[in-house]
């Protein structure tokens, strides 16, 4: 038996989810009012977790890990790998043809800074790294811990340490 998506989910998502996107790219460039505005303050706190909260509401586990990983990659990395190519190109064309100002000034080699940075030609789509390593982090807790509160515990001593390490900002 097929089972059926809940499209309210899915459409609350996808909002959260272009609110994202619209919060980074309104920041990105240099000349907008709207970047330390309340308003951005405010979306971005709200949308960014609502987004995180419900992509876990249908986290699961059932599957064996080689192939929840290929689903996850070819969800998540793979359109991570196609937008950050894409952005990166129109960054080329924005900032080297067209001089348009960003707030962090390009160079062509920023390609590769995703690999030993935090911001890289495409900080708009960061979202879709982190949905992917915390969802590996998230299996590798829920296969090993049954027990939903040591699942919370070792999730929050996890968070806590990352952000004590200045992993997470």
């Amino acid at each position: 038996m097929m089972k059926q998506r809940l499209e309210y989910i899915d459409l609350a998502k996808g909002f959260a989810m272009l609110m994202v996107v619209y919060i980074h790219i309104s920041i990105n460039y240099a000349d907008n009012p709207f970047a330390d505005s309340w308003v951005r303050r405010m979306m971005g706190s709200m949308f960014m977790p609502i987004f995180f909260i419900m992509s876990g509401f249908f986290f699961s586990v059932k599957q064996p890990f080689r192939d929840w990983v290929k689903k996850k990659t070819k969800r998540l990395i793979v359109p991570f790998l196609v937008f950050y190519l894409l952005t990166y190109l129109m960054n080329c064309v924005l900032c080297g043809l067209l001089h348009v100002q960003t707030k962090n000034e390009f160079h062509y080699g920023d390609l590769f800074q995703v690999f030993f940075r935090d911001v890289f030609a495409n900080n708009v789509i960061w979202f879709l790294l982190a949905l992917f390593w915390s969802s590996v982090i998230l299996y590798v807790i829920a296969k090993n811990c049954r027990s939903r509160i040591w699942q919370t515990l070792l999730v929050v001593i996890l968070g806590g340490g990352a952000k004590s390490l200045g992993i997470m900002n």
